[in-house]
């Protein structure tokens, strides 16, 4: 989709809004590049998907594999598997980044219902630059029912977060999805 600059200025490509912004902390320290060992990748083109696999610090294995949904379009599929290799506290954390030149951003959470399912979906909205397009992303977590009454949102700086926090036991692996979807709507 395009949109000027400015008005009367040249066309250009409205950035969308990003809603995969997953952080995971390991006993209160946050999984980024820098603290990361024995990093290994694979790429599946049959398939669409790209496995991750990292050590964090010795005390855990995460293994993430990210799929685009070929009967889906504009849907990627991240599956995560955190193995500790000693008892550790998890939190994992989703947040949506807006680009800074959208105005009117909203973002919600709430928790639907197929049948007895619980499905927890993070919306949000924007309007671009000049206000011509509405852009939305959603997304959601799919994991183990036990999680689900963990899950609750927060904010940290300007970020609205959707996440759980988890105390995980030696060698007992926890699993979770987390689906998204960004869509301009006009």
């Amino acid at each position: 989709m395009y949109e000027f600059d400015h008005p009367g200025g040249d066309s250009r490509i409205i950035k969308g809004i990003n809603p995969q912004q997953i952080n995971i902390l390991i006993d209160g320290e946050q999984v980024t590049l820098n603290n990361l060992d024995d990093w290994s990748q694979s790429f599946d083109i049959k398939r669409a998907v790209l496995v991750t696999e990292v050590n964090f610090k010795q005390s855990a294995k995460i293994t993430f594999e990210l799929r685009a949904l070929n009967q889906l379009p504009y849907i990627l599929l991240g599956s995560y598997e955190i193995t500790p290799l000693k008892p550790i506290d998890i939190e994992v954390r989703n947040s949506m980044q807006v680009p800074v030149e959208h105005n009117h951003a909203q973002s919600k959470f709430r928790i639907l219902y197929d049948g007895q399912e619980p499905l927890p979906v993070q919306q949000t909205t924007s309007e671009s630059t000049l206000g011509s397009h509405t852009i939305a992303a959603s997304a959601s977590f799919l994991m183990d029912e036990a999680l689900y009454a963990n899950l609750s949102e927060g904010e940290v700086g300007n970020y609205r977060f959707v996440g759980f926090k988890h105390k995980l036991k030696k060698k007992h692996p926890i699993s979770f999805c987390y689906g998204r979807r960004s869509v301009y709507l006009r």
